[in-house]
């Protein structure tokens, strides 16, 4: 079970997206294209790593 703040999204080419709160956790970029890889499925995370969409010059 994923918690509520987790969003999932099945790709065109069969490939999962994972859209999640990062919860402090420090990643080492936005997103991470094909972080787990299984036989039959290539999964993706996208966290936020900024409060804003264009970070420079507001807080964080």
């Amino acid at each position: 079970m994923l918690p509520a703040n987790v969003g999932l999204v099945k790709t065109a080419h069969g490939g999962l997206h994972v859209y999640c709160n990062r919860d402090g956790y420090t990643l080492p970029s936005n997103r991470c294209v094909k972080c787990i890889v299984l036989d039959n499925i290539e999964i993706d995370i996208f966290g936020q790593m900024f409060k804003y969409k264009e970070h420079g010059g507001m807080e964080q």
